[in-house]
């Protein structure tokens, strides 16, 4: 007899919170919200100073280069966590960022003019996130059994997404009300409750697998062709062309208002897609023929989210359009995560996940530069047509390689 659907469905909703249950994923998961809200913060805050000072998205775009372009040092943070304690290693490196900053909230409040003492706080705050990124990522897996990881991925996206709504909109209210120092501040005391929180985790067995031969065995299986390389591609594209709209919002906002809560309502409205987004993903495995074609059909979906994007005319329309894209990007985001690590032949290494952030980070970073040169000389609405062009493009190169593919096919198996 088969199962009625509502039992199937009662029993599909209670598998996706089963993460919930244990302890350890509870207080690793609160942190990671408390923390990305206060990370979003103060972006809103330094981007918005940044472009009130310069009335310039190159300028935004520089900022989002010193933010996410230390993010190439993330393959040393999967180094750490290899050789070290992740927890430990977590720990110290977010002691570390209080200081930039509280040190950012002083400048705010001290009405500075001049841009490169931010320039330079960003970048040391970026230097102590791309240390870290392997951290949190890594420590997951071991507070939930195997069967709960993808869920226990959706979730925490679930949690970056909401703290990536909240966050923009409580900054641009507090930059708008008491000032952009207020985000910088609220954001070193996030740093506090996370390190609160990470000590009641149980310390992390030393990883010792590869030790010496560093990043050679992820960059080997992804030179390969390996499933690794379609995943490490796929992150890539959606970085450099589809990023630079999270990182470049101020700008985006300016055809609107100039204001800070505008800026704070339109990276709501990405994370509140982002929110969505994780709701709707599927958590079954499937071939890699299958992924890539999910992968293409993203492609032309957030395509289609930057045209409107960039056609909007009024700022409900806008919202809309990046409500879209934040469907999209953060689904696929939180997918390929979990293609990784259930992928990975001998267990997820601290290397790969460094490997992996690694090129998200350095592509957000290099993505918004290019593109903030390319909002300034042939306009943002040609900007983002051209990035919604390079996705089409994109995607039916995956549709089409999907096609080829034999059935069972797996790259690199």
């Amino acid at each position: 007899m088969r199962e009625p659907v509502l039992e199937r469905l009662h029993r599909a909703e209670h598998a996706k919170l089963a993460p919930l249950r244990h302890r350890h994923f509870r207080h690793a998961f609160a942190g990671r919200v408390v923390t990305s809200a206060g990370s979003w913060m103060q972006i809103t805050a330094a981007g918005w100073l940044v472009y009130e000072l310069t009335g310039n998205a190159a300028a935004v775009g520089v900022l989002a280069l010193l933010n996410r372009g230390p993010g190439l040092l993330s393959v040393y943070s999967g180094m750490l966590v290899d050789r070290f304690d992740a927890r430990r290693v977590g720990m110290v490196l977010y002691g570390v960022q209080i200081v930039p900053a509280v040190l950012l909230a002083v400048i705010a409040w001290d009405h500075a003019a001049a841009i490169w003492p931010i320039y330079v706080l960003v970048f040391i705050a970026g230097v102590g996130t791309a240390l870290n990124t392997a951290t949190l990522p890594t420590l997951v897996p071991q507070t939930v059994p195997r069967e709960e990881l993808a869920a226990a991925n959706a979730l925490s996206g679930i949690g970056f997404s909401t703290a990536s709504l909240a966050g923009p909109l409580i900054g641009g209210a507090l930059v708008v009300t008491v000032g952009a120092g207020a985000c910088f501040l609220a954001n070193a005391l996030s740093y506090v409750a996370l390190i609160a929180l990470m000590l009641s985790l149980p310390p992390a067995a030393r990883r010792a697998r590869d030790v010496g031969h560093g990043l050679r065995p992820a960059l080997e299986a992804a030179h390969r062709g390996s499933t690794l390389s379609i995943l490490l591609g796929a992150t890539a594209v959606f970085a450099l062309l589809v990023g630079p709209i999270q990182e470049l919002a101020p700008v985006i906002a300016s055809r609107q208002d100039d204001s800070a809560h505008v800026l704070g309502l339109m990276l709501a409205a990405l994370a509140a897609g982002g929110i969505l987004g994780n709701l709707l993903i599927g958590f079954d495995e499937a071939p890699m023929a299958t992924r890539q074609r999910l992968l293409g059909v993203a492609g032309l979906l957030v395509a289609a989210s930057m045209v409107a994007l960039a056609f909007a005319e009024t700022l409900f329309l806008s919202l809309l359009a990046m409500f879209g894209v934040g469907i999209i990007w953060e689904a696929s985001f939180i997918q390929l995560m979990t293609w990784l690590q259930a992928d990975s032949p001998s267990g997820l290494s601290g290397r790969e996940v460094g490997l992996f952030f690694t090129i998200n980070l350095a592509g957000l970073a290099f993505g918004a530069l290019a593109v903030g040169f390319v909002f300034d000389h042939i306009g943002v609405t040609e900007g983002l047509l051209l990035c919604a062009a390079g996705m089409v493009v994109w995607g039916v190169r995956m549709l089409l390689i999907s096609r080829e593919a034999p059935p069972g096919f797996e790259p690199g198996t």
